[in-house]
């Protein structure tokens, strides 16, 4: 098995942990591949994206339709916010919220 199957099972431990202890339900499958290693995130309506988890890089590449990366405590709370069935966008702006300009 590869450093990047390791890793991803070790933030996918932690992902379960974080939604079960919120009291959600999410299904993880790992590896769709290696190098980085694919992780399929589904959720029970249906709705789902893929994680890529590298070894090497820090922050988790999504894809939940458009590509950014996320550290583990952010993917944290982004997988919550989309099991709550949260769009992409919504969950991706409370992560972030835009800073109103002073007038």
């Amino acid at each position: 098995m590869g450093s990047d199957v390791r890793r991803a099972e070790q933030v996918v431990g932690q992902l379960r942990e974080r939604v079960a202890a919120e009291g959600l339900a999410v299904a993880f499958e790992l590896p769709l591949y290696e190098h980085p290693c694919g992780v399929e995130v589904e959720f029970p309506n249906g709705d789902g994206f893929q994680l890529e988890v590298s070894a090497r890089i820090e922050r988790i590449r999504v894809m939940d339709p458009d590509d950014f990366a996320l550290t583990v405590a952010e993917l944290g709370d982004y997988v919550a916010a989309r099991t709550r069935g949260r769009s992409s966008k919504d969950a991706r702006e409370a992560l972030f919220p835009r800073h109103s300009r002073l007038r």
